[in-house]
């Protein structure tokens, strides 16, 4: 999203950081979500929402596309969509 925006990987390390700092790192389990089927993604979201998001995925990474004033996509993000969608 940018430096700019909340939901940054700077975020996520501070998160990471505090949970170190905690000592309770180690009792989290991480794990792969697996990608979502498209069906389960339109109960929830209309095809023209999908076809938003997958059709104006850059290919190159690095590159970004904004949906508005608060979203970009960037080249990972319909794999990303699909992950967080299960």
């Amino acid at each position: 999203m940018g430096d700019w925006h909340p939901e940054s990987p700077a975020r996520l390390q501070a998160i990471e950081d505090q949970l170190i700092l905690a000592r309770i790192d180690g009792l989290i389990e991480r794990r792969e979500a697996p990608l979502a089927e498209l069906p389960a993604i339109l109960r929830n979201h209309t095809p023209g929402a999908l076809a938003l998001v997958r059709d104006n995925t850059p290919s190159v990474e690095g590159d970004t596309y904004p949906l508005d004033g608060d979203t970009l996509l960037c080249a990972k993000c319909y794999q990303a969509a699909r992950s967080a969608a299960w």
